[in-house]
């Protein structure tokens, strides 16, 4: 089964979590604000807390992959920004994922740095999926200087009109 790094590019799925910043002076905790330089305007300094995942299908049903410490590190807040087959981006929340599968959750493995979570935006939005084929499978040895490409957003860094992730080739 053929896939682009491209066509896979478009599986990714962003997941972020904006919270305001505060600082400490004198024991007491301040909400940091600061004025916007070309309108003036006075915005509260945000942190954000991201990382990617994949839209994947298995059994017929589709679900979110990422690393297990980014979805430890998320709330019911944070947001999934995934693209469409027209081209669009969708957003959603993680609140918005219970309330779509109610006692959904994350599952984590036992020893991988890996989450899966059900998605139940399965009538309502357009998905571009990983399909099942490209999934290693039990017992498969991945040999060493196999090609690979890593995608993700370090940095925060592509995320505009669209999620464009950065990829890297790299070696197993």
């Amino acid at each position: 089964y053929a896939v682009t790094i491209n066509e896979l590019g478009r599986t990714t799925v962003y997941i972020r979590e904006r919270l305001n910043c505060y600082e400490t002076n004198g024991g007491r905790k301040y909400e940091v604000w600061f004025k916007d330089i070309d309108t003036g305007e006075l915005k509260p300094k945000l942190l954000t807390k991201h990382g990617t995942g994949f839209l994947v299908v298995h059994n017929n049903h589709i679900y979110i992959v990422t690393a297990a410490h980014v979805a430890k590190d998320m709330s019911d807040k944070a947001e999934i920004i995934w693209n469409t087959a027209t081209g669009k981006m969708k957003d959603s929340t993680i609140k918005d994922l219970d309330r779509e599968l109610p006692y959904s959750k994350w599952f984590f493995h036992p020893i991988a740095d890996i989450a899966v979570r059900p998605f139940g935006f399965t009538e309502k939005t357009e998905h571009i999926l990983v399909p099942e084929e490209l999934f290693i499978k039990k017992n498969e040895v991945i040999p060493l200087g196999t090609k690979v490409y890593i995608l993700g957003f370090p940095l925060n860094l592509g995320l505009r009109d669209t999620l464009s992730p950065i990829s890297k080739k790299a070696e197993v």
